[in-house]
C-alpha cells in the first residue's frame, strides 16, 4: 500500500461528505487537526523526558567514574606522602648519586687515556736505504 494520489484522495473526501454531511465534516476535521497536535506535542515531550534523564543517567556515571579517579589519586597521595613512606624512601635519590662511578678523578684519567693517540714513527732515511738494500740482496739470491 503506497502513498495517496489525487483520485484516492477525493474518494475519501467524498465518502466522509455522504457519512458525516457537510455541517459535521469541517468539526471532525478540527477535532481531527488537535488530536495530531495534541499527538506530536506528547511525542515530543516524551522524547524529551527521555532525552534528559538518559543524560541524567550518563552524567551520573561520569561524576561515579570521577570520584572512583579522584578517591584512587588520594589513597596513592595518601601512601606515598605517609610518614613511613618518607622515612623509608626519602634517600633513594642520594643513594643513587653517591654509588654513580663517575667521580671527577675517574673521568679524567678516563678522558686522557681516550685522547691519546699513537703518533706513527717516522722512519730516518738510513733505516729507509738499509732496508731497501737488504730487499734487493734477497730479490738477487
Amino acid at each position: 500500500m503506497g502513498p495517496l494520489g489525487w483520485p484516492e484522495m477525493v474518494f475519501i473526501f467524498v465518502a466522509a461528505l455522504v457519512v458525516f454531511g457537510p455541517k459535521q465534516l469541517p468539526e471532525l476535521g478540527k477535532k481531527l487537526g488537535k488530536g495530531l497536535s495534541e499527538f506530536r506535542k506528547a511525542s515530543a515531550e516524551l522524547k524529551s523526558t527521555f532525552q534528559r534523564e538518559m543524560d541524567n543517567i550518563e552524567r551520573e556515571t561520569r561524576m561515579q567514574d570521577v570520584r572512583k579517579a579522584a578517591s584512587d589519586i588520594k589513597a596513592d597521595i595518601q601512601k606515598d606522602f605517609s610518614p613511613s613512606a618518607l622515612l623509608k624512601g626519602g634517600d633513594e635519590f642520594y643513594d643513587e648519586y653517591d654509588h654513580n662511578d663517575s667521580s671527577p678523578a675517574k673521568t679524567t684519567s678516563a678522558a686522557r687515556s681516550d685522547t691519546a693517540v699513537e703518533e706513527p714513527s717516522v722512519a730516518t732515511s738510513t733505516e729507509k736505504s738499509s732496508a731497501a738494500d737488504g730487499g734487493a740482496e734477497k730479490g738477487v739470491a
